[in-house]
């Protein structure tokens, strides 16, 4: 499983995280939410709510961990290129399995090494 990473990880490994820090915070998160109203869904367009994300939400989230649900290839793009994302954060990369063009993904601080068990699974 290849991740992408921003230039800034962080901690290299599971000691250093636990003398740093004593929890971890977790968000599960639906970033699409389709708007079925036609002027609601004009008044939340995807890219200005995707921007709210990234530039509000999150990080006053402050979260180690983000799972996200029904991210799209465009919402990724956006995101790879926020100011929150380049400080300090990878992901999952694109599920080939995905529905209708969404899938799920998992952004963090912190590196995958740290979250997968020797299965590459996220534990």
């Amino acid at each position: 499983m290849e991740m992408r990473t921003s230039k800034a990880m962080r901690k290299d490994s599971f000691e250093e995280l636990k003398q740093e820090e004593q929890m971890m915070s977790l968000v599960s998160y639906n970033v699409l939410y389709a708007v079925k109203n036609k002027i609601l869904r004009l008044l939340l367009d995807p890219e200005r709510r995707f921007r709210f994300q990234f530039d509000e939400m999150f990080p006053k989230l402050n979260a180690d961990i983000y799972c996200l649900q029904e991210v799209t290839t465009e919402y990724i793009e956006m995101m790879e290129k926020s100011k929150f994302y380049k400080e300090g954060f990878s992901h999952t990369p694109p599920d080939e399995k995905r529905i209708n063009n969404h899938f799920p993904m998992i952004l963090t601080k912190l590196p995958f090494k740290l979250l997968l068990n020797e299965d590459r699974v996220v534990i």
